[in-house]
């Protein structure tokens, strides 16, 4: 590694070095008028960067004019919850059971960090005895992260989750009453 940063100041080194004498060379090839050169090159270079960019930012701009434009969605989707049961459901139970089998509630229970430490454990045991240690670390350590936000988010337990667990009591409740 030292030998590679080594060859790189000198490699740095040297092209300053050739940088410096063709100043000097084209400095007294050109006499005064050298001085006007570099400031006349800086001026060109400039310019057509401007030039360039105000093309991209024109592009640009039309292109999100164009994107603004929405798309009619004809698209009928089924409900994912058709009550075939007696039991009437309100409009907020039906929205929340429609979000489907997959929806993440906020809502947690009370040990499902240990539950996802021994389910890590458990597939952990899977992998081969090499990786093993190391994946336990970085496991360890994000449910170290996800422990310390939940006792944050314990503190300022959200509106949402009180909600959705009130809702989802409801639905438990008729369930049961109905024995369904």
């Amino acid at each position: 590694m030292k030998e590679e940063i080594k060859y790189l100041y000198k490699k740095k080194d040297l092209l300053n070095e050739a940088l410096l004498k063709t100043h000097l060379q084209a400095a007294s090839d050109w006499g005064n008028s050298w001085e006007l050169i570099p400031e006349s090159i800086h001026n060109t270079v400039n310019s057509l960067f401007e030039k360039k960019y105000k093309n991209l930012d024109e592009k640009i701009s039309r292109i999100i004019n164009t994107q603004k434009e929405t798309v009619q969605n004809n698209t009928t989707f089924h409900q994912r919850v058709v009550n075939k049961t007696n039991i009437p459901l309100t409009k907020e139970e039906l929205d929340l059971l429609n979000k489907g089998p997959t929806y993440n509630l906020e809502h947690k229970h009370k040990h499902w960090i240990n539950n996802l430490a021994l389910e890590t454990e458990n597939a952990l045991t899977l992998l081969p005895p090499g990786e093993q240690e190391c994946t336990r670390h970085q496991v360890a350590r994000n449910i170290r992260k996800l422990l310390t936000q939940q006792t944050q988010h314990k503190r300022q337990k959200s509106n949402k989750a009180k909600e959705e667990l009130r809702i989802l009591n409801q639905i438990k409740d008729k369930l049961h009453e109905n024995r369904a």
